[in-house]
């Protein structure tokens, strides 16, 4: 059996440039709303189509690895969390398309001061999510992926700060509403990066210790009953 040792390593790093990406995407996004400058949504389609590009890119690579030869179990096991992997940041790559497709929001939040604050907390921490899946995959370090497990809870927690206090606020001041409106559906859609963020962190427990997905999930968690997701 031939090692696919080094064909491997190069999807993996190919995996690592498409979580740059995305990460960029995500972080410039963040910058622009925190300085209250409207999202570039045309800049933000222009990346998401070469993130597209470069995980069908990855995908082919793939294919063509695993038909040249048979791959020992390790490269295997790397060649498939590595798909999963490029999968997600393609997916979280979407969901932030659904928040640059609401530029304007970044204008109007102010409107809405209490909402404003956590919201912006929330996308600090989605972006951190971000940075810390790609620190796992870079470093392959499975103790940056528990990191990510336990703060997941932290980004459902200010998802559901959000949810409160625009709810608040839509009753002192109605008008608000398509601006509450907007800020609940990206903040679900933050939610949702976060959860990529930690299946990408599976994938980089499953790549490097070869344990089962569920069984690294329940090993990261802290012992105790655990609150479900905010709807």
């Amino acid at each position: 059996m031939n090692s696919l040792a080094d064909p491997t390593a190069e999807l993996t790093n190919r995996v690592a440039c498409i979580g740059g990406a995305v990460e960029k995407l995500v972080t410039h996004g963040t910058r622009a709303f925190l300085e209250g400058r409207v999202l570039e949504s045309a800049r933000s389609a222009e990346s998401r189509k070469r993130i597209s590009e470069a995980e069908r890119d990855c995908v082919d690579f793939a294919l063509t690895l695993l038909a040249q030869r048979e791959p020992s179990p390790g490269d295997a096991r790397a060649i498939v969390a590595s798909l999963e992997i490029a999968d997600a940041y393609k997916r979280i790559a979407d969901l932030w398309m659904e928040i640059a497709s609401r530029p304007q929001l970044a204008k109007l939040l102010p409107e809405l001061p209490e909402s404003e604050r956590t919201y912006a907390a929330l996308l600090a921490l989605t972006a951190n999510q971000l940075q810390i899946a790609g620190g796992a995959l870079r470093s392959f370090d499975p103790g940056l992926a528990r990191t990510l497990f336990e703060r997941d809870r932290a980004v459902r927690m200010a998802r559901a700060e959000v949810l409160f206090s625009a709810v608040r606020m839509l009753r002192l001041t109605p008008r608000t509403m398509y601006t509450v409106v907007d800020a609940l559906a990206c903040a679900r859609s933050m939610q949702r990066i976060s959860a990529y963020a930690t299946s990408i962190a599976d994938a980089v427990v499953f790549m490097k210790t070869g344990r089962e997905k569920w069984i690294a999930d329940q090993a990261a968690r802290p012992a105790g009953r655990h609150v479900g997701e905010a709807a």
